[in-house]
């Protein structure tokens, strides 16, 4: 990694791991099995400043804006859902939640051509729609980031 210094333009890598894990020592520790997400699990995010490892920072280039820079990282996790879901042209998607995420994972399955709308409600019963979607249009692909426990009967999206 090149080394940072102050001044340099960068974006937070948000996903700390422990490198010791199979998945870290893989190479894949996006998927470490003691995750944590800098500013939510550990300290920092709307600190007025944050220390940070060198390893979380990642240089934007001058030719990228910096609002386009702090959002490069949730649009990746956005393009990856539509990809892994083979979202394709003429494909129905449903989009549960309107935060940040929910609007760019929009945004990006309309770009692959879906018909898509949202379910923004946030609530229990919006949760209970989409195990009843399957029935309907035949797939779903489930990401979630929520702050607090919902139920979802995972067997009921598996009847066929």
């Amino acid at each position: 990694m090149e080394s940072v210094k102050p001044g340099d333009r960068v974006a937070v890598w948000p996903v700390k791991s422990c490198k010791e894990c199979f998945a870290c020592k893989e190479g894949y520790g996006h998927v470490c099995q003691s995750l944590k997400v800098r500013g939510i699990e550990t300290e920092g995010a709307f600190q007025y400043a944050w220390t940070l490892d060198e390893e979380a920072l990642v240089k934007i280039p001058d030719t990228v804006s910096m609002l386009h820079g702090a959002l490069a990282e949730p649009l990746a996790i956005c393009c990856h859902v539509v990809k892994r879901g083979n979202v394709k042209k003429g494909d129905f998607v449903v989009v549960i939640g309107g935060g940040p995420i929910g609007i760019m994972t929009a945004l990006a399955a309309k770009a692959a051509g879906a018909d898509v709308v949202f379910e923004t409600s946030g609530s229990q019963p919006g949760v209970d729609s989409m195990v009843q979607l399957p029935r309907v249009h035949g797939a779903v692909v489930l990401v979630a980031i929520y702050g607090k426990p919902m139920t979802v009967d995972l067997k009921q999206l598996y009847y066929y």
